[in-house]
């Protein structure tokens, strides 16, 4: 399927984040909703910088 790259390890990474948020989301929105608009902005962010 993939390779061992780190292409490859930074999608992971993402799916990570993907996770992460979903998780946050999942959570959060029976008591405090999030602006998750926000939250992936940030996680974009940080995806680009590394």
């Amino acid at each position: 399927m993939f390779h061992e790259t780190g292409l490859d390890s930074k999608w992971r990474k993402m799916h990570l984040y993907e996770v992460v948020m979903l998780a946050l989301f999942h959570f959060s929105s029976e008591a405090v909703p999030l602006p998750v608009e926000a939250i992936i902005v940030q996680i974009q962010q940080r995806g680009v910088v590394g």
